[in-house]
């Protein structure tokens, strides 16, 4: 890929597209004293021309028509930062075939379309730029990419989530007013669904696994749980147990299949993932031949996924390219029915004579041990018509998910149990 003047053409300027209109006016000379190369903002196609901006443009950058961008063949690169699949996933596949480089913040185009989209920038043999669909994660694409031996590999992908687990444990609150907060600081958006559900985590885990294992793995392939169940009682509880809570994304590739789930987990407390606060994201790969790696970096805010993009604008500007797997192959996905793990689970139960043994009977029949009950002393107890209820936790040992889910179901069907029965994988062993 020749060096080329980077003439460009953004879709979308909401919160990242102003911190990359920002970053390149900012920086744009300095860009082009190091390189040697021109680096221009022509054009910005958002909706509403009219809508106040969180930066001050010249209104003839401005536009509500896309083709003022696909059809100019002065710019040379496309950066997409408007969300959703369509119509970006539209525009990102024209701007490629109309030989244009481009960028994409886009997580859920290339959760979704991802093959497709690759396959797209081979053919025209122009640069794809994705460093800020996986934000932090930017600087190990090409270790991912070019790797043979990746076994496992687990993270926490989602800054805003792990800012709300961090404050609950730190303030002792619960989610709601945290949320707000995350909210009021733009980590999260006004419909805070595609973070708190899990699936901004699914998107970026499904990238990832296109990159490590060269499979092709969408947002659907993926088991999905997000946080939005986890409450103050399962924060406390975790850590009296010595865990914290986190939600994770994790993939592994064994004997031609390929496992990848996204839920909270209870991570030891001593675990890197563990010890990450705020909105800082973390990965750890288990390679068979370069061995165990651990990275970490900031995940939220607008500032480090334009920064990545921007990344993805100097590779341009140096004729450098950035890798992905060329042949992206659908292989056998592993059923989650088939995982294999330890389990929290916690329940509010009548305190009343006989109810540890009914429940250990559902354990029983379902052929899993129980390792501990912890009842959280400092709970404030709950009433209903029969009588008083406790809540209770139970952590059973390494047990089928498909055994895990009938206990779950044969539990709220008991009439000394109220309400639903929370459940959280416990990832002991994270490689």
């Amino acid at each position: 890929m020749k060096t080329e003047n980077v003439t460009i053409g953004m879709f979308g300027l909401g919160t990242v597209g102003s911190g990359v209109a920002e970053l390149l006016n900012r920086q744009g000379a300095e860009l082009e004293k190091k390189y040697g190369v021109a680096i221009k903002l022509k054009r910005i196609v958002v909706r509403n021309v009219n809508k106040p901006r969180l930066i001050q443009l010249e209104p003839k950058l401005l536009s509500d028509n896309p083709n003022d961008i696909l059809n100019d063949k002065e710019i040379n690169t496309v950066i997409e930062v408007m969300g959703g699949v369509e119509p970006a996933c539209t525009y990102t596949l024209r701007a490629l075939k109309q030989n244009k480089n481009v960028i994409t913040a886009n997580k859920a185009v290339l959760a979704v379309k991802g093959t497709e989209v690759f396959r797209q920038a081979i053919k025209s043999g122009r640069y794809l730029g994705f460093r800020a669909a996986v934000t932090g994660f930017q600087d190990i694409i090409e270790r991912l990419s070019s790797a043979i031996s990746i076994n496992n590999m687990a993270g926490i992908f989602n800054g805003t989530c792990n800012y709300i687990l961090t404050q609950m444990q730190e303030h002792q609150q619960e989610m709601e007013p945290i949320l707000k907060q995350a909210q009021d600081l733009g980590y999260a958006e006004e419909d805070p669904s595609l973070d708190i559900d899990g699936y901004d985590t699914a998107d970026k885990l499904a990238i990832l696994c296109i990159l490590a294992f060269g499979c092709a793995v969408t947002r659907e392939d993926i088991f999905t749980e997000g946080i939005r169940n986890i409450t103050l009682e399962d924060i406390k509880f975790a850590a009296n147990l010595n865990y914290r809570i986190k939600l994770l994304g994790i993939a592994s590739y064994e004997n031609n299949r390929l496992e990848a789930r996204v839920h909270p987990c209870l991570v030891p407390r001593n675990n890197l993932l563990s010890r990450l606060e705020g909105v800082e994201n973390g990965i750890q790969i288990n390679d068979e031949l370069r061995g165990k790696g651990a990275f970490t970096a900031p995940g939220a805010g607008k500032y480090p996924t334009a920064c990545a993009i921007m990344s993805d604008i100097i590779n341009i500007a140096r004729g450098s390219q950035i890798y992905f797997p060329h042949k992206i192959k659908r292989i056998p996905l592993k059923s989650m029915a088939a995982l294999e793990s330890a389990y929290y689970l916690r329940l509010n139960a009548l305190n009343e004579s006989g109810v540890l043994e009914k429940i250990a009977a559902v354990f029983r029949r379902n052929d899993i041990n129980i390792m501990s009950v912890l009842q959280q002393k400092t709970a404030r107890p709950k009433q209903n018509k029969r009588g008083l209820l406790v809540p209770l936790v139970i952590i059973v040992d390494k047990s089928k998910e498909k055994n895990i889910q009938k206990a779950v179901g044969h539990l709220q069907a008991l009439d000394v149990i109220e309400g639903a029965v929370s459940l959280i994988r416990v990832e002991e062993r994270l490689w």
